[in-house]
């Protein structure tokens, strides 16, 4: 069977501008205003400066991005690059919509299950910042497009090929689509050899993008091999892990299916999807065999992958999901409770995302990162840091040109920090290196590590029942705006991973400052014998009384439940110190 054709109404052609410019008013109204952290940084960063990004390299992306922010005179480049997820994301919508017509939903219901998407969180989210999702989404739905309009007669075979080659060279997850994209273009009108051999051809052209991470690698780094990891998507494999989720069972599918991609577009179109599966079986097999099976495949996938932004990659499963709702309004029985639901779930949706995207999407992490960067930050230090926050302040060197003398690192390799110091080099971490033994000392959100040996002025041997011992301690007599606070300690049994908390308390044993933190390690066992020492800092609020504080310490497990470190007490009374 084949896909059906409806013939459109007057005034189809206006009803897609329409969708595309509310779109890009509801997402560039709640665009993430400027710089962003993590993946969202480095994608500000690469494409505008035509640098490689982290694997698979996105080159397809870079380089629209480039062109992108060279074109568009207006705003930061953050904020440009931002912007052009909101217009590629709305297009994406515009084209969903045109699609939906073609299979043979009524406008309406077109324009309902594109509205529907728009409105849900991960796709929303994705629309506001410099993410490569967007492009994703849109090369994923232009690709659907052109297998109707293949079925239809109306685009050339090999034209389908390049769109699939782009959708997969831009994205690796876009592979689990291809069978069922497969299927559902030869499911009636098969291609000939010779049109096969022309789209593989093009979807090969496609990857020639790819020669940019060639191009682009540095010199102190072989460019054919970067590129072969990128091709591969190696470095992918670190968290694709499906023998922990078949151990892991029904707990992993509730983690993914029902917290994550059931409520995506609300747990109503869900079942919408569902019904609107059955009747697209019952008329357009292919269709149902495509949609279905995408759907089914990425959240396969999901579950065996283990990333914190895991929504983000069921993209093209909620792609599937929207269309299929579109089919279930469309063969409700009643067309006015059709319409109700439809207007319910995106009412819904909207009240419920919009609050999300504009808390999420402030400059607070641009006005952190240019306040870290302005710190005092001694001349050609290294400053290591978090992906998140390292990526940010890359953004201000290569794209803004600031404090070009400091060399950025993610990673704290102990033998390379101790080489720097000793040739002379400072060193600054946004997180206390403890493992180092070496002295550190507060320099606004920067640690500053100096080549001395840690030292605990007083030595203590204080057992908690658990086998946990307090061995070293230093605390200053008096502090301001923070407190510095160095611990020591050690284990004679295994332990599993606990959370240590200082309290700071006021003379009348009210808590006034804590910090709450796994010490490090942070690892399910503490190595047996060997000392660990644990640096902290304690925030102090701005109008705290001047006067002498308390200082405790104590411990507590994954559940809630203190250490014991006597019949009478679970805290240890670290002493005073005199708050200015």
């Amino acid at each position: 069977m084949q896909f059906t054709v409806k013939q459109l109404k007057f005034g189809t052609p206006i009803a897609p501008l329409i969708l595309f410019g509310l779109g890009l008013l509801l997402y560039s109204t709640t665009l993430l205003p400027g710089l962003g952290g993590g993946d969202t940084a480095e994608f500000q960063r690469v494409g505008p400066t035509l640098e490689i990004a982290h694997s698979t390299g996105y080159p397809l992306y870079s380089m629209l991005t480039w062109l992108w922010s060279k074109l568009l005179p207006v705003g930061s480049i953050a904020w440009r690059v931002n912007l052009f997820s909101a217009v590629v994301a709305a297009l994406s919508l515009t084209l969903l919509m045109q699609t939906a017509c073609r299979l043979g939903l009524a406008q309406g219901w077109a324009l309902a299950c594109a509205g529907i998407l728009g409105l849900s969180p991960t796709f929303w989210q994705q629309a506001t910042q410099a993410e490569i999702y967007a492009l994703a989404g849109l090369l994923q739905i232009g690709t659907i497009w052109l297998i109707v309009a293949w079925q239809q007669q109306r685009a050339p075979f090999w034209l389908l090929g390049l769109a699939a080659g782009l959708m997969l060279g831009h994205h690796r997850t876009s592979i689990f689509l291809l069978p069922w994209m497969l299927i559902a273009a030869c499911w009636q009108q098969r291609p000939s050899l010779r049109q096969m051999l022309l789209a593989i051809g093009a979807g090969g052209l496609s990857f020639v993008a790819y020669f940019y991470i060639v191009w682009r690698t540095p010199a102190w780094q072989n460019g054919w091999s970067v590129l072969h990891e990128y091709l591969l998507g190696s470095a992918g494999g670190a968290w694709f892990d499906p023998q922990r989720a078949l151990e892991q069972g029904w707990q992993r599918i509730f983690e993914v299916q029902m917290q994550l991609f059931g409520p995506q577009l609300t747990w109503l179109g869900w079942g919408l999807a569902g019904y609107g599966w059955w009747q697209a079986w019952q008329k357009q097999p292919a269709l149902a065999v495509m949609l279905g099976g995408s759907y089914c495949s990425i959240l396969g996938f999901c579950l065996a992958y283990f990333v914190d932004d895991l929504a983000a990659f069921g993209l093209s499963a909620y792609i599937a999901q929207a269309l299929l709702i579109g089919f279930g309004l469309d063969a409700l029985p009643w067309k006015r409770l059709g319409f109700g639901l439809a207007i319910g779930i995106s009412g819904w949706l909207a009240w419920h995302t919009w609050p999300q995207i504009n808390q999420q999407n402030t400059a607070q992490l641009e006005q952190l990162a240019r306040q870290r960067l302005a710190e005092p930050l001694a001349a050609h230090s290294l400053v290591i840091g978090d992906g998140w926050s390292i990526e940010s302040l890359r953004y201000l060197q290569a794209v803004e040109q600031q404090r070009l003398d400091l060399e950025f690192s993610f990673q704290a390799d102990q033998q390379r920090i101790r080489d720097q110091l000793a040739q002379g080099r400072q060193v600054y971490a946004l997180q206390a290196i403890p493992e180092l033994g070496l002295q550190h000392r507060k320099v606004g959100d920067w640690w500053q590590i100096a080549n001395i040996p840690q030292q605990f002025t007083h030595q203590t041997n204080i057992a908690w029942q658990n086998g946990i011992q307090l061995t070293g301690l230093e605390l200053p007599s008096q502090a301001q705006g923070q407190l510095l606070i160095g611990l020591r300690w050690q284990t004679q049994a295994q332990l599993p991973s606990l959370i240590r908390f200082v309290h700071v308390l006021d003379q009348a044993n009210r808590l006034v400052a804590q910090t709450d933190s796994p010490t490090n390690p942070s690892s399910q066992v503490w190595p047996i014998g060997q000392a660990q020492s644990d640096l902290l800092a304690v925030n102090l609020p701005p109008n705290l009384p001047a006067g002498q504080y308390l200082i405790i310490v104590g411990w507590y497990d994954q559940a809630g439940q203190r250490v014991v470190l006597n019949p009478q007490q679970d805290t240890y009374q670290l002493g005073k110190v005199l708050i200015n």
